[in-house]
């Protein structure tokens, strides 16, 4: 499961945090990053139902939080750890280019 780049994580990085509080961190916006990943491929889906129905049956805006919430439901264990991983790196970078800022 790869995390959008445009994904904002809006988590405050310092340049002393730990490597175990960077993880704690990741690890509390790994549901969010699974939603943001669902409602990406709902509002592709949309734009597919739009293209061969012309005006799809039902709500987009429920349609694409429907889909963040499978996408939520249905994430493996190993999905949830490449996701938390992915924003763990992300927060390491962020970590160092304030510790360069200094």
């Amino acid at each position: 499961m790869k995390v959008p780049a445009d994904l904002q994580l809006n988590i405050e990085v310092e340049a002393g945090d730990s490597s175990a509080t960077l993880r704690a961190k990741a690890q509390s916006q790994v549901q969010n990053a699974i939603r943001a990943i669902g409602e990406a491929a709902g509002e592709k889906a949309w734009k597919q139902l739009e293209r061969t129905f012309g005006r799809p049956p039902g709500n987009k805006f429920n349609f694409v939080r429907e889909s963040g919430d499978q996408a939520i439901t249905n994430a493996s264990a190993e999905e949830r750890r490449e996701v938390e991983e992915e924003i763990f790196e992300r927060l390491k970078k962020q970590r160092a280019e304030k510790a360069a800022a200094m």
